[in-house]
């Protein structure tokens, strides 16, 4: 079932969205707009197969190597198309698209009798197929035809998270169609139209003065509505007073979700706000602020080391003779519906797994939470400093337990590893538990 927003807004800029007329379509972007365009990349996860039961009955599904080709060509090609010419370059999307075959086997109501896949549905395929720092933003396709019983398991076009998901990213769903609505005209729009709830909930949040009514106001400006999506981009909304509305400039020097993966997004007067202590380990002594989780038998030490230090004049030493879990953990209170970034610096010695060096992500050093599966991108085998970094929300959690770590529980490594600069501060607003998804 087609959301009725994004009927109307298809209606509106089909000439966009299509080969014919686009570029006439498009208003012009602002002329100080540097010729560099600011660069998006955006997952599209497929769930292949659906095997579900729901109290409006079970739904059991499976897309066509054809069916996937054709929404991949949609989401790779004709999306990236419309938002490059809706911004005249200024707005690059590069899409990467993943195929998952293990089952769907949960989703979630969204009133009226519908279900969409919640993040929660998805949670182990965004850890598995994504890193911190990889994605902007992620959409799942999912299959609610069953074909066996000739319905659908009903479900809007398109629906979007207005919070933040695994790794900082913004998250969509799209619900399956078939061939024919993907080779038609204009398909591109659903993802668009998602796209841009994910952004505005980014950027709002970042305090970008969006237009009255976000995505979904066209009704508060009359004789603004044709190439919406277009005004809504580059910030060319008119207000009474004359003042402009939209993302534009003043999201694009923002930079991209992505880029809070970065060292330069942890300026001084961010870092002043750092919740840990002695987080350069230049104290005499680790405790009390640190305390050690080592394994039994004296395989694995955690020490402070100095001379080796990237901040200051020492550093963390973690290493383990065979493979197993070292790690340095520090209790620290944060606000629950909150959302923080934790990173610092990690330096590898001969850090491996069992399967050797090249099993990236079945181990590593890394920066987590104790207890959960949040982590930092593991690294492995010998380099030097390199920056590290998680974003998550508190959910209900008053508290948390901060790692540096070496190997995990199912995770078992072995080598040495240096830590430094360690880092938790508080991010932008709260991501709120209770949000609804919208349309």
């Amino acid at each position: 079932m087609i959301c009725r927003a994004i009927v109307l807004l298809t209606l509106l800029l089909l000439p966009l969205l299509t080969q014919a007329g686009r570029a006439a379509a498009v208003p012009t972007a602002p002329a100080s707009a540097p010729a560099q365009p600011i660069t998006f990349r955006v997952l599209l996860l497929i769930k292949r197969a659906s095997d579900l039961k729901t109290p409006k009955g079970a739904c059991q599904g499976r897309m066509s190597d054809g069916d996937i080709d054709a929404v991949s060509k949609v989401f790779q090609e004709r999306f990236p198309r419309a938002i490059a010419a809706a911004t005249r370059g200024r707005v690059a999307v590069e899409g990467s698209v993943i195929v998952d075959d293990t089952p769907l086997t949960a989703v979630t109501p969204v009133g009226k009798g519908q279900f969409w896949t919640a993040p929660g549905n998805v949670n182990h395929e965004l850890r598995a197929y994504t890193q911190p720092g990889d994605f902007d933003g992620v959409f799942v396709y999912w299959m609610n035809w069953d074909g066996a019983q000739k319905r659908s398991l009903p479900g809007g076009l398109g629906f979007s998270w207005p919070a933040m998901v695994t790794h900082g990213m913004g998250y969509s769903v799209v619900v399956y169609q078939n061939q024919r609505y993907w080779n038609g005209r204009g398909p591109a729009t659903v993802f668009v139209h998602e796209w841009l709830h994910q952004l505005e909930a980014y950027y709002g949040r970042m305090g970008v003065r969006l237009p009255r009514g976000g995505l979904h106001g066209t009704g508060n400006y009359p004789g603004q509505t044709r190439d919406w999506y277009a005004r809504f981009l580059n910030a060319e909304l008119t207000e009474p007073d004359g003042a402009k509305r939209g993302l534009g400039e003043a999201a694009w020097q923002v930079g991209t979700p992505r880029g809070r993966f970065t060292p330069e997004y942890l300026t001084p007067e961010r870092k002043a706000r750092n919740l840990l202590r002695n987080a350069s380990f230049e104290g005499a002594a680790v405790e009390p602020d640190w305390r050690a989780v080592l394994p039994p038998g004296g395989t694995g030490r955690a020490s402070v080391l100095g001379g080796w230090a990237r901040d200051g004049r020492k550093a963390l030493l973690l290493e383990s003779a065979a493979p197993g879990e070292v790690s340095l953990v520090q209790r620290v209170a944060v606000k629950p519906r909150t959302t923080y970034i934790l990173s610092g610096w990690i330096a590898a010695e001969g850090v491996q797994t069992p399967g050797g060096p090249a099993e990236e992500g079945r181990g590593g050093a890394s920066l987590a939470l104790l207890g959960t599966e949040e982590r930092s991108r593991f690294l492995l085998g010998r380099s030097g400093w390199t920056y590290a970094c998680l974003i998550f929300s508190t959910g209900r959690r008053n508290q948390v337990d901060v790692a540096a770590r070496l190997g995990g529980a199912r995770t078992p490594t072995a080598g040495r590893a240096l830590f430094d600069d360690l880092s938790l501060v508080e991010l932008e607003r709260a991501e709120y538990e209770n949000v609804r998804p919208v349309d």
